[in-house]
């Protein structure tokens, strides 16, 4: 008999792209092709949150070794825990990363366009305003 229980099967199609979202820019990957998978989101938010953190801190050089190692010791951990097909939260950046809204609905999207404008599947800032 087998020890593993049945995993879901969003984990199972996404656990290798919400993996290497863990990797840098990379996270957008996730972010963008699998914006229907919960699971894959989840890690691609924290990795983006990761991410972010990593660019602010090098712009202070005293304490930019200290959060890099840091990022790069959680990311491991993360590659590691999307790998294994488990929504690890990243201490003090899960909250912040459930924040982040990756697929807002159809109503939602065409309320915060301009007027005139074509909505497409795009986030809304990325939208321009019509020609007038």
């Amino acid at each position: 008999m087998s020890d593993q229980k049945p995993k879901d099967k969003d984990i199972e199609d996404n656990s290798f792209l919400a993996a290497i979202g863990y990797i840098g820019i990379v996270c957008i990957v996730p972010l963008f092709l699998k914006r229907n998978s919960k699971f894959a989101q989840f890690h691609a938010k924290q990795a983006l949150l990761l991410l972010i953190i990593e660019v602010v801190a090098w712009i202070i050089p005293p304490i930019a070794w200290i959060f890099y190692i840091l990022a790069v010791i959680l990311s491991v951990m993360g590659i590691k825990a999307a790998l294994e097909g488990k929504y690890w939260e990243l201490p003090l950046i899960v909250k912040y990363a459930k924040k982040i809204k990756s697929n807002p609905n159809k109503d939602e999207r065409h309320a915060n366009c301009f007027s005139n404008h074509r909505a497409t599947s795009l986030p809304v800032l990325w939208q321009m305003p019509a020609r007038r």
